[in-house]
């Protein structure tokens, strides 16, 4: 949170502010092992956030629970609003352009790693400071984390095929 005022959380995601009620406890930050020390990830925190949407949670509670627990570095703060808002942004074009580079389809998957897919897209495609090699990195590794190494090799295989195929632009609502 940027700021705790009147019972909520607030802070801003580009030129939008945004307020979450803070009157559910508070847990624990997500953590996970990463080279032996316990860090706090805003990615790993967007997918969780992102999954339990999926289960019809409020995204805007999630996120300002997660940011008023604490434990994020000064630009993780503003990292996880912006993951967890572009994914559900631009979830249609990401959930089209997955469903062409996987062959056997996304719905099958736990909503954690479709969530890690839907993440990595985004840090692809439109998020423009992230580099190639780390979104795939940190999705392959966070998909492993919530669902496995089959899934974290699929999600591996998925990337790296939007990679070489590149984006390609929907269909013309307009023209059909």
């Amino acid at each position: 949170c940027a700021q705790v005022a009147e019972g909520r959380c607030w802070w801003a995601a580009g030129d939008t502010l945004y307020a979450a009620e803070l009157s559910a406890p508070v847990a624990e930050p997500v953590r996970y092992r990463s080279a032996g020390a316990i860090v706090t990830d805003p990615r790993r925190a967007a997918i969780d956030i992102l999954a339990e949407v999926e289960r019809g949670a409020a995204a805007d509670a999630l996120v300002g629970r997660a940011l008023a627990r604490g434990g994020f570095e000064v630009r993780d703060r503003t990292l996880l609003p912006r993951l967890v808002y572009g994914v559900l942004a631009w979830q249609g074009r990401l959930d089209w352009s997955l469903e062409l580079f996987a062959t056997r389809g996304t719905q099958g998957l736990p909503a954690p790693a479709r969530a890690a897919l839907r993440l990595g897209l985004l840090q692809l495609w439109v998020l423009d400071r992230v580099p190639t090699h780390a979104a795939v990195h940190t999705s392959v590794t966070l998909a492993r984390a919530v669902a496995g190494e089959r899934t974290a090799a699929f999600v591996n295989a998925i990337l790296r095929r939007a990679i070489r195929d590149g984006e390609r632009p929907p269909p013309d609502a307009a023209a059909d």
